[in-house]
């Protein structure tokens, strides 16, 4: 596998393909815009690096030719799930790592404009967690949601807020009753966090979409709805619309497949 990047027009057509990686496996999950009319991409290489896998960063050009590529992590297992282009210019990337310690903990990593390492942080217990998005928050900080399995038998949705150095503010989970998970999250001008993913603490079916409200000072939880049929209903993505939200994701309640 190679990571794959494509530019279409404005009605699809495509533009041109570019891909990325050396002779092992490279994939990429996520791209932001970058300040120069490029891209930051993010996802794993199996090419390079110091373990078996690392998380990989690539900035390119608008025309998708690579300004610099960087590969994090320690000398175990990395994956880099989520990027955020910060207002610096630099990047704040996302997901896990399995090099300290033999369960899987939150990776987070802080890149400035020119490829460099401002800092690194792992979170975690002696149990799973991982993250899958991250945001730089309109007050510099960083807030990442993810999955936690540490303090009940189900999965959580994970909450953690760094400050703008990289130290944790405040951590917060939810779930509790059953499994719940978080994929991803935006936050309004009003200053308030939504986060999207699924839950089967609430909702019809055996896991409904789910968006969730929190104050980004202390992580306060403040309202939560869920939506679907009777079978699995997932949300991976959301966006603002100008009267509310649109979600992305996929569902075995409706449809002919």
């Amino acid at each position: 596998y190679d990571g794959w990047l494509v530019r279409t027009d404005a009605d699809g057509q495509v533009v041109w393909n570019r891909y990325y990686g050396g002779a092992n496996w490279d994939l990429l999950y996520d791209i932001d815009t970058a300040a120069n009319g490029g891209f930051y991409l993010t996802g794993v290489t199996y090419s390079e690096g110091a373990g078996a896998a690392d998380g990989w960063i690539l900035r390119v050009d608008a025309e998708g030719e690579p300004v610099w590529t960087r590969a994090v992590g320690g000398p175990f297992d990395e994956e880099l799930f989520s990027g955020d282009a910060t207002s610096d210019g630099g990047i704040a990337v996302a997901g896990s790592t399995s090099s300290a310690g033999l369960q899987r903990d939150v990776y987070v990593c802080k890149i400035d404009a020119a490829g460099s390492t401002e800092w690194e942080r792992s979170f975690g217990t002696d149990s799973v967690e991982f993250a899958s998005d991250i945001l730089q928050t309109v007050d510099g900080r960083y807030s990442v949601v993810g999955t936690s399995r540490y303090w009940t038998i189900y999965n959580e949705h994970l909450n953690v807020m760094f400050t703008p150095a990289g130290d944790v503010q405040w951590t917060q989970h939810w779930g509790q009753l059953d499994d719940q998970e978080a994929y991803d999250q935006l936050q309004l001008p009003t200053g308030k966090l939504y986060t999207v993913g699924y839950t089967e603490t609430t909702g019809a079916g055996a896991k409904a979409m789910f968006i969730f409200k929190c104050d980004p000072d202390i992580g306060f939880y403040e309202d939560q709805d869920s939506f679907g049929g009777e079978d699995v209903d997932v949300a991976y993505a959301v966006v603002a619309a100008p009267d509310g939200f649109i979600f992305a994701g996929k569902t075995s309640s409706f449809g002919s497949g």
